[in-house]
């Protein structure tokens, strides 16, 4: 289905035991010594260490440092709402750091930080000042 579309699936597999595909359709085994000859060359090689270094590190950073592993909640869906937020805050952060340089509060205390943090309450103040403006208007 994929190779119709010009994609190549690299997806590692567990190393198991011999499997028999008696009950399986040839087209499945087909594919599936594709993809392991696929896995073990260089190209997939180069895309593992690619993932885990753009993937795993975020996964790593959010669990670990940013105690995304801990709560105190109760609940798998009050758990999976912390963490959604925690996961948006870190995405969050690597947006601001590429748009802004800034994205993180230590990164405020130097002095191209103090500039980033006035221009932040400006626009606070504006659009406070142009709601209120607003609200007026439309009475």
């Amino acid at each position: 289905m994929l190779e119709g579309v010009g994609v190549r699936t690299y997806i590692p597999e567990p190393k198991r035991k011999k499997r028999t595909w008696t009950d399986k359709p040839e087209s499945w085994r087909v594919a599936t010594a594709a993809n392991r000859r696929r896995v073990k060359g260089a190209r997939s090689k180069r895309l593992q260490k690619k993932r885990s270094e753009m993937v795993e590190r975020s996964f790593a950073h959010v669990c670990e440092t940013g105690g995304g592993r801990r709560t105190w909640l109760r609940g798998r869906k009050n758990v999976s709402k912390r963490y959604q937020i925690q996961v948006a805050a870190h995405n969050l952060g690597v947006v601001m750091r590429s748009l802004f340089g800034v994205g993180k509060p230590r990164v405020l205390q130097g002095g191209g930080g103090a500039a980033f943090a006035a221009l932040v309450v400006l626009v606070g103040v504006l659009t406070g000042w142009l709601s209120c403006w607003y609200g007026r208007r439309t009475r």
